[in-house]
């Protein structure tokens, strides 16, 4: 359950937490099996399942990671089936057939932007604090926010601009590729609808993505990955939705949360601390269905 870099003198290693996922090929003798396979193998839990339940979202995310539980017998739950993907060999995702961005009724009216694709496969990943997304699903994004709150109040990229001449704007793009938002404006979100491949859908709500404040702004955390078709949901879509995965029917069930699910905003500096914390090594920020943790204790000689 826990992997480490190689434990060097005068270094910090870094670890991980979290679950490995079974590999589809068959596992050699001097191979470590999964840690759900081993528990099912010793009669701990009677399927390689898990479920992830957050309480609390901000800085990362506080829940339970509860193993060997199938999904929730509720007639809100969707099922859908997983999949691998191209670009990642350990990823688990579902396999959609289109992205629709739909607009908050402000003002009276919804917009809609859609896409449709032979196959996409979203994947979900607790090691990841932002949610990837295509580039052509990130542009409907933005389309939709600018439709929203009025392109006279929009700017992509405004490099060129002084801070000071943000007075009349209610969202931007950086230089670097973020949106960001003015705080009073965040409610007013679209929401992304994946259409499943088997004619079920599920909603990303982009309210759940801007939680990152400076002052009076907040980013919201999509991003664009380096494959075009990288469509990866992180952390902020754990804190809108419980998720129950299920390996051997290779299932997986999404429904929302019989509890309040706390949200809190963060500070630039914490959430800059938590991607980037203080080890001797980095590594990369979305690691599979893992949380990323540096071991604090000086080094022993």
């Amino acid at each position: 359950m826990i992997g480490s870099s190689r434990i060097d003198d005068g270094q910090q290693p870094f670890a991980t937490l979290g679950l490995s996922i079974p590999s589809s090929k068959p596992i050699t003798e001097a191979a470590m099996p999964p840690l759900l396979s081993q528990l099912v193998s010793a009669g701990a839990i009677s399927e390689t399942a898990f479920s992830v339940r957050v309480s609390e979202f901000g800085v990362g995310i506080t829940g339970q990671l509860i193993l060997g539980e199938s999904a929730a017998k509720r007639q809100d739950t969707k099922f859908f089936p997983l999949t691998n993907v191209s670009w990642s060999a350990a990823l688990f995702a579902i396999p959609a057939s289109g992205v629709k961005v739909q607009s908050t009724p402000r003002g009276g009216q919804v917009r809609e932007l859609s896409m449709k694709r032979d196959s996409l496969p979203v994947a979900i990943d607790t090691g990841c604090d932002v949610t990837t997304v295509p580039k052509e699903v990130f542009s409907m994004i933005w389309a939709t926010i600018a439709s929203t709150f009025g392109y006279q109040h929009v700017a992509s990229r405004p490099s060129t601009l002084h801070p000071t001449s943000f007075h009349h704007l209610y969202a931007r793009i950086d230089p670097k590729g973020w949106i960001w938002l003015r705080r009073t404006m965040t409610e007013y979100l679209p929401l992304v609808i994946v259409q499943g491949a088997a004619g079920s859908t599920f909603e990303v709500d982009l309210r759940y993505h801007s939680n990152l404040c400076v002052k009076e702004w907040c980013r919201l955390l999509i991003s664009t990955g380096g494959s075009p078709d990288a469509f990866i949901l992180g952390g902020p879509f754990l804190a809108q939705h419980d998720v129950y995965v299920n390996l051997d029917r290779k299932e997986i069930g999404i429904t929302t949360p019989d509890r309040p699910v706390v949200k809190q905003f963060a500070s630039h500096e914490s959430w800059d601390q938590m991607r980037a914390p203080p080890c001797g090594r980095r590594a990369q920020s979305c690691s599979t269905v893992a949380t990323r943790r540096c071991i604090k204790r000086p080094v022993r000689k």
